[in-house]
């Protein structure tokens, strides 16, 4: 269950610094503005992550609970809905290959990071035909939250101690 997040995380982190060179050649353009977390021209350093969250955000609990209850609702609401409610339903009509449409389609349900399709293409494809081949969504909910939680981690981290991890 595990691997396929780890697989998962692996697959992102290679594939992220190919989508940093057609970033940096102009091949994918980017939106006027966007937010310095996601925006893939940034090196996100301690310090720069420091500089993002603020010192007003330092050891705030209150801001750690906001990002464990949004983390959970992500993951389990993409996944209910995804897996749990939409990937039957597409099993019906499209049979044993339903796992490649369905991992199409939720990399594109990523929209508002467009820049990161390739990366996150072999992820959505590998969940998708991991909760296909299982017909469960706890694999799904874990490798999911191996991707999600290792960023929300870090934030954590800075939030709570105001300092490196």
């Amino acid at each position: 269950m595990g691997a396929v997040g780890l697989l998962t995380l692996g697959a992102y982190a290679l594939l992220s610094g190919t989508t940093r060179a057609l970033v940096h050649r102009g091949w994918i353009p980017l939106p006027g503005t966007i937010p310095a977390m996601i925006d893939p021209r940034q090196t996100l350093s301690v310090e720069t992550m420091l500089g993002l969250l603020g010192e007003h955000l330092q050891r705030r609990w209150d801001q750690v609970l906001l990002t464990l209850v949004l983390l959970f609702f992500n993951i389990i609401g993409e996944e209910f809905w995804w897996r749990g409610y939409i990937l039957p339903r597409q099993e019906l009509a499209w049979g044993r290959r339903t796992w490649v449409i369905h991992g199409i389609l939720w990399t594109l349900f990523h929209a508002f990071k467009y820049w990161d399709w390739l990366a996150l293409l072999p992820g959505c494809l590998g969940i998708a035909l991991m909760a296909q081949r299982r017909r469960n969504t706890v694999p799904a909910i874990i490798a999911h939250l191996v991707v999600n939680g290792s960023s929300a981690i870090g934030i954590i981290l800075l939030l709570l101690t105001g300092g490196p991890p």
